[in-house]
């Protein structure tokens, strides 16, 4: 389990609103202040975000805003997630190249192809999350 402390901003029925700060990597690496990748992470993610973390169904306690509170996500979600984002695609992509290059053996068609299968790629991860949205193991949990 990914756990992470964020701030209650709402309370809703079998849910909260919780704003957490963005985290990365740079805090560990030796580079610190050296490293254009520090730069440009602070500039995409200003720093906090909030996210709809679900109650188990058996928590009876009450949640006031602005209280701390531990969320956390499985590692799976996480694992299958990324996988689906970048790796449907990618494979997609350069099968479709592949395959379109063996049968026609043009650079601009396989070009197309490549396109095409990445398309396709990207289509089947948005179809999936839509019909995942409302799995359990895909969304943040109060802990």
């Amino acid at each position: 389990m990914l756990t992470e402390q964020g701030r209650v901003l709402s309370v809703e029925k079998g849910a909260l609103w919780v704003e957490t700060k963005q985290q990365s990597s740079c805090a560990q690496c030796a580079a610190r202040n050296g490293c254009g990748q520090k730069l440009l992470g602070e500039a995409l993610m200003p720093g906090m975000t909030s996210v709809k973390a679900y109650l188990d169904s058996n928590n009876t306690r009450i949640f006031r805003v602005g209280e701390q509170v531990q969320i956390g996500i499985d590692e799976r979600a996480l694992l299958v997630a990324t996988l689906l984002a970048y790796f449907v695609p990618l494979v997609l992509m350069l099968l479709a190249a592949g395959l379109s290059h063996m049968a026609f053996g043009s650079d601009g068609l396989s070009a197309l192809a490549a396109l095409f299968g990445l398309a396709i790629g990207a289509w089947f991860v948005r179809l999936h999350a839509r019909r995942q949205q409302h799995s359990a193991l895909f969304h943040p949990q109060v802990l």
